[in-house]
């Protein structure tokens, strides 16, 4: 499971699934900072969206440009919650 069973995650996750509209105006931050008009999308996509919002904001996801360099990448990977547990010695240099 990506995020161990953590039940703050799980929590967030459950809300957003039963009761979206409540979890979507809590949450219009999120979607404001992407440039977001929640009229303007459909419920599915809104779903989608603050759900990997719920997983990058407790580090089991992360957002990074396709061209970031690897030293950026190796940074943002190794802040996930799973990286940081399983793959504490990967060497980022044999990927060169």
């Amino acid at each position: 499971m990506i995020t161990d069973s953590n039940q703050k995650v799980l929590q967030k996750v459950e809300k957003l699934i039963l009761q979206t509209e409540t979890y979507i105006n809590e949450n219009t931050n999120f979607l404001e900072n992407r440039g977001i008009d929640k009229n303007n999308i459909a419920k599915e996509e809104l779903i989608w969206i603050l759900f990997s919002d719920i997983l990058i904001e407790n580090f089991y996801a992360e957002k990074f440009d396709w061209q970031c360099e690897l030293e950026d990448f190796e940074y943002l990977l190794m802040n996930l919650n799973q990286f940081k547990t399983k793959f504490q010695n990967l060497k980022f240099s044999n990927l060169r």
